[in-house]
């Protein structure tokens, strides 16, 4: 029975591997960055250096961590975006979004966005009869027989799960309907960083540290001349 299990199971994770590598999730994505960066600190890379780059994120992160890796990012409280100060840090946590990929992976964020994307698509009145096509489980029953387009200008709260607490939580992120919701630049700016860190460059740790202990021979060498 064993030498059975050991030869099924083997096959069975790398059937599930080759979907998940096919359609990665952004949770997959923020895992795979927060694995890979984890125990990464320096700025160096394979290079020697990443001063040639010319990239940033200055408009979306405080100043103290604009040089920072994105996947490092990830598990930062939002107070680290740049615009959520103490009071939308609070109203976001009481909701249960207390980090950037907390934010970055929000679902009602994700149907909303994917609403108000789908919606550019819709023509009025061109649904054929037979259609099946719903997201009665992504909205409250007053809009099931709505179109894309109604729910987009819809309250926040005609998402299914968003009540009173909710809605006042988004309202302090200046979210009043699915479409505010849709185009949060909070949420797509979290997201960004959290996809982005799945994408950097191997950062060597070792060419960093190479260069703090020259660097502070250096510096003693200098006292010692004087």
């Amino acid at each position: 029975m064993f030498p059975q299990r050991t030869c099924i199971i083997p096959k069975m994770m790398v059937s599930a591997a080759r979907r998940s590598a096919r359609h990665p999730s952004i949770v997959q994505v923020s895992s795979i960055a927060s694995r890979h960066f984890s125990t990464t600190t320096g700025i160096s890379g394979s290079n020697g250096s990443f001063k040639d780059h010319k990239l940033n994120c200055s408009k979306a992160l405080k100043k103290a961590d604009e040089g920072r890796l994105f996947g490092d990012l990830a598990g930062d409280q939002v107070s680290t975006l740049e615009g959520i100060g103490p009071d939308r840090a609070e109203a976001l946590s009481s909701i249960g979004i207390h980090t950037i990929k907390d934010l970055a992976t929000n679902k009602y964020f994700h149907i909303a966005r994917a609403i108000e994307t789908m919606s550019k698509t819709e023509v009025a009145g061109d649904r054929p009869a037979e259609s099946i096509m719903n997201i009665d489980d992504g909205v409250d029953k007053e809009y099931h027989s709505k179109s894309l387009q109604e729910i987009v200008e819809a309250p926040v709260s005609a998402l299914l799960g968003i009540g009173d607490k909710k809605t006042e939580a988004w309202k302090h992120m200046s979210v009043i309907t699915v479409g505010d919701l849709a185009n949060l630049k909070y949420c797509h700016w979290a997201e960004s960083l959290v996809v982005l860190g799945g994408f950097e460059g191997k950062v060597d740790q070792t060419v960093d540290e190479a260069a703090t202990v020259n660097s502070d021979s250096d510096s003693a060498a200098g006292k010692d001349s004087k």
